[in-house]
């Protein structure tokens, strides 16, 4: 049996619970299951948040190998993880070595700018964001063309586009 006497001063809610060893390591790891889908999601924010919070004119990304022309636009490094063949790795390498790049009133993360947890999601979300907006404007342009109502007389033969083939089907 475990008692928590050192929570006894804390406001823990287990303050000076008792639980056989058994039942604590299951206890341990039901709450560890339980809030693996919220500490991803804060993995998650805290890693966008700092790829936006981070910014570098081109010239400086283009040093570093970056496939960006070398003006003065700035650019943060979540719009050069879109850059093709920009990885999360080398813009976590160039953050690390360019304190300047925060944005004033940011504080820089403690440890790697991407949370662990929230690596793989962060690089596939904004990566491929623009593929996920362009595929959901195509399917709703598709579903405003599939509720045109088209007129029952219409003289498929007269339109150069379908075959013989395909008029005498309609």
């Amino acid at each position: 049996v475990i008692l928590f006497s050192s929570l006894q001063g804390s406001s823990s809610p287990f303050r000076g619970l008792r639980v056989p060893l058994p039942n604590l390591i299951v206890l341990v790891r039901s709450l560890q299951l339980a809030s693996a889908p919220a500490r991803q999601e804060s993995a998650i924010a805290l890693g966008r948040h700092a790829l936006a919070s981070f910014t570098l004119p081109n010239s400086e990304w283009a040093a570093r190998g970056f496939g960006v022309k070398p003006n003065g636009e700035m650019r943060s490094a979540e719009q050069i993880l879109n850059v093709p063949r920009a990885t999360l790795h080398e813009i976590e390498d160039t953050i690390a070595s360019n304190p300047h790049g925060w944005r004033r009133g940011v504080e820089p993360p403690v440890g790697p700018a991407v949370p662990v947890l929230g690596r793989e999601a962060v690089e596939v979300e904004i990566k491929y964001s623009n593929y996920l907006e362009r595929q959901e404007k195509e399917v709703a342009r598709l579903q405003d063309h599939m509720s045109v109502v088209i007129p029952f007389k219409v003289e498929y033969g007269a339109l150069p586009c379908l075959s013989k083939e395909v008029c005498a089907c309609v």
